[in-house]
C-alpha cells in the first residue's frame, strides 16, 4: 500500500468539500488568488482548480496529515525517532516545466519524498545560514547565490533540505507529486 497516490489526492480534492486554505494553488510564473479557484463561500471550485492545474499551477494540500491517516502515521513515526514535531504539505505540479514557487528558502528543515513523476531541483548558495522559524523569505531583501547543485528526484527518492538553503524545482513532461515532510523545531 503506497503512502500516497494520485487517486488519493483526487479523492481528497473531489469528495471532502474543502475550503481555502485547506487547498491552495501557486504558480511561479504568475500570481494566483484564491478567488480564481474557489466559490465566494471559500469552498474549492474543483472544475476551476483543475483548469488552473491544467494551465500550469501547482496544487498545494497543506497539513494533509490531518485528513490522511497514512500521512499522520508517518509524522508520528518521525516524531518518535527524531524528537521533533512533523507536518506534511503535498505538492501536485503539472508537467511541462511547471514551477510552483520562485527561488526561495524555507524557515524549517524538510524532507522531500517524491511520490510520482520527476522534479528537477536547483540548490543555491545559502544567504541566510539558519533562519528562525517564521523568518519568511523576502525576495526583495535576499537574492539567490550561485547554483551549488542540480539534480532530478524520481519516485521513491528522498531529499533532505536544511532550512535556509535556497532552492527551486521544475517538473518534467509528466508532472510531479511530492510530500514535503516539515520538521517543526
Amino acid at each position: 500500500e503506497p503512502l500516497l497516490s494520485l487517486k488519493e489526492i483526487d479523492r481528497v480534492i473531489t469528495t471532502l468539500g474543502l475550503e481555502h486554505p485547506r487547498i491552495e494553488m501557486t504558480d511561479a510564473k504568475k500570481r494566483l488568488t484564491p478567488a480564481e479557484y474557489t466559490f465566494p463561500s471559500g469552498m474549492i471550485d474543483v472544475t476551476r482548480l483543475y483548469q488552473k492545474f491544467a494551465d500550469g499551477a501547482t496544487i498545494i494540500l497543506p497539513q494533509l496529515h490531518d485528513l490522511v491517516p497514512e500521512l499522520a502515521h508517518l509524522c508520528r513515526a518521525m516524531e518518535q525517532r527524531i524528537s521533533a514535531r512533523f507536518q506534511t504539505n503535498i505538492y501536485l505540479t503539472p508537467g511541462g516545466d511547471s514551477q510552483g514557487f520562485k527561488t526561495h528558502y524555507d524557515s524549517h528543515d524538510v524532507f522531500v519524498l517524491q511520490v510520482s513523476g520527476t522534479k528537477h531541483w536547483r540548490v543555491y548558495d545559502t544567504p541566510v545560514p539558519l533562519p528562525y522559524r517564521g523568518q519568511h523569505f523576502d525576495p526583495n531583501q535576499i537574492r539567490a547565490g550561485e547554483i551549488s547543485a542540480e539534480f532530478d528526484i524520481q519516485p521513491g527518492d528522498t531529499y533532505y533540505l536544511p532550512r535556509g538553503l535556497m532552492h527551486d524545482a521544475q517538473t518534467a513532461a509528466g508532472g510531479s507529486l511530492h510530500i514535503t515532510l516539515g520538521v517543526l523545531h
